[in-house]
Order: C-alpha cells, then sequence, then structure tokens
C-alpha cells in the first residue's frame, strides 16, 4: 500500500511538472488553484481528490488546520513538502498552497534553522533549483510581474539575500521566494536559507 501511495504521488507530481513545464503561447492561461484543487474547496474536499497520495493533516503555529503531502514529486530528483491551508472557521475554504523543496538527488536542501547551520553547498545546489524553477514557471506563465532581489541586513551577524519572483493571473498569485545567507564566517549566526513556491488566491474585491 505504501509502494502504490508513492507510485500515486510520484504520477500526480510528474503531471504538475509538465504543466509548470508546457510552453505558453499569447496570453497565460489562468488557474483556479493547484492540481485537482480549487480555491475555496474545504480540506475534507481536498482530501478526497488527493486519494492515494500521503497526506496528513496538522496544524499551523496558529493552530489552523492544514494538509501536508510529504515527499511530493515536482519533477524528476526533485521532492517537495506541500502545504495546503484553509482559513479557520472561514467558508472561503483553501487560499493557499505552498511547496518547499527538501531534497534534490541525494542532497536534502531543507533545513532546520533551530538545529541546522548554513552550508556553501547546500546553498549552491538551493539556488540552482530556484533559477530551473523559475524557467519552468517563465515558459508556463511568461514574464513575471516582478522579480526583486534586496538584502537584509535586519541581523548583521546573519545576513540574507532575499528574492522574490511574482506572476499575476486572474484567479491566483504565485510568488518564488529565496532566502540565501550571505555571511559565513560565524558558526553561531550561521542560519541556513530556505526555498519555497507559494500559489494563493487573488482575492476579487482586490482586483
Amino acid at each position: 500500500m505504501l509502494n502504490y501511495r508513492i507510485y500515486r504521488a510520484a504520477l500526480m507530481g510528474l503531471f504538475l511538472a509538465a504543466v509548470i513545464a508546457a510552453p505558453v503561447s499569447g496570453q497565460p492561461k489562468d488557474i483556479d488553484g493547484w492540481g485537482n484543487i480549487r480555491w475555496g474547496m474545504t480540506l475534507e474536499q481536498a482530501k478526497t481528490q488527493l486519494v492515494g497520495s500521503p497526506v496528513r493533516e496538522t496544524k499551523d503555529e496558529e493552530g489552523v488546520p492544514t494538509l501536508v503531502i510529504d515527499n511530493f514529486q515536482i519533477y524528476d530528483g526533485l521532492v517537495a513538502e506541500v502545504h495546503i491551508n484553509a482559513r479557520a472557521k472561514d467558508p472561503r475554504g483553501i487560499w493557499d498552497i505552498s511547496l518547499e523543496p527538501t531534497v534534490i538527488g541525494k542532497l536534502v536542501i531543507k533545513k532546520d534553522p533551530n538545529t541546522d547551520r548554513a552550508d556553501r553547498v547546500i546553498e549552491g545546489a538551493r539556488r540552482q533549483v530556484f533559477d530551473h524553477l523559475k524557467r519552468l514557471l517563465i515558459e508556463k506563465y511568461g514574464d513575471p510581474k516582478s522579480n526583486e532581489t534586496r538584502q537584509d541586513n535586519q541581523y548583521a551577524l546573519n545576513p540574507q539575500e532575499v528574492t522574490t519572483v511574482l506572476w499575476v493571473l486572474s484567479s491566483t498569485s504565485i510568488h518564488l521566494h529565496l532566502v540565501v545567507p550571505t555571511r559565513f564566517d560565524n558558526p553561531r549566526y550561521r542560519l541556513p536559507g530556505w526555498l519555497l513556491i507559494e500559489y494563493t488566491v487573488v482575492e476579487k474585491s482586490a482586483l
């Protein structure tokens, strides 16, 4: 049964990778969610679209329920942790889905800032994954609305470079985030970076 679930998750990952990588012609097609998950669904409805995938339910830092898919294959060799989020006690349902790459090949690129320290090899690998994902998203959705890189020097002993690429469609915004440490000479304060793809509903009232 476990192998079947992993197989189904891998198939879903390959399908979504194909969707990401499909070339765009003219105006990018709108998307109303992620994969088979549609904005406004409840978590229970989302579960029915993920039958066969290794889904677990947990709560975020604020106690809001969320669905998690571990070891989700975005494309061959790249595995991510997926979080499907719904507003607590809100009839509008699912509004945000994030994918955090965790492993590329055999290299673990998701690190715990509470226990791990930044490593130049891992940070370099994470940046390569970011560049590849950015190319795939551009091929699918065209040029991003914005592409910003800034230096975050809030903590002098742990400066970071923060890059955010944004695509905005009629129903969905897509953020590609990359945070990279820029100082490696102080192991005590050498916090690791992170990488995230985030799909978020576009509130019609905001248009």
